[in-house]
């Protein structure tokens, strides 16, 4: 038969290929459901914080909130406070044959740390940290502890200012 020329010769076509495209779609759809279950679940959740800071520091100098959100950023992923984390969290129980070394590198995979620039794009109004483990609770206390240290090391630089001025 020639190329499909009216709507009749295209149900034709549908209706003589019926059985292919349902064996097709039968086979698709159960090798994609079994590769979606063989696949790891992975969880992610993230940790909102809101950034306020003057628009002139006390010594005149502009604010230089992004450059600390690095400096934070930098002293949370270091190995040592990654290493404490894991512990804290008892992260990787079920996988103790990863060197130390594998733990922290997939530790720093899985955190993200995204900053979002306040509505007249110079500076910061918030930080999303985000974290991803292998349960929904373990996610959410990883991001929600890494949040709770970006509060305390804003706090402990406040508390350095004042005690130098």
């Amino acid at each position: 038969m020639g190329p499909i020329q009216s709507f009749e010769d295209l149900i034709g076509l549908i209706l003589r290929r019926r059985w292919l495209i349902i064996l097709v779609t039968v086979i698709g759809t159960a090798l994609g459901a079994w590769y979606a279950k063989s696949r790891p679940d992975v969880y992610e959740s993230a940790a909102s914080i809101q950034v306020q800071t003057p628009i002139v520091a006390e010594d005149g100098q502009t604010s230089a909130a992004m450059q600390t959100m690095q400096t934070i950023e930098q002293r949370l992923t270091t190995r040592d406070n990654l290493l404490a984390l894991i512990d804290r969290h008892a992260l990787f129980a079920d996988a103790p044959a990863l060197t130390v070394d594998d733990k922290v590198l997939a530790m720093r995979r899985s955190i993200r740390f995204q900053s979002v620039s306040d509505a007249a794009g110079g500076g910061l109004s918030a930080i999303i940290i985000a974290a991803k483990a292998g349960t929904a609770g373990k996610a959410a206390s990883v991001a929600n502890d890494l949040a709770q240290n970006v509060l305390d090391m804003g706090a402990e630089g406040k508390q350095a200012s004042a005690d130098a001025s």
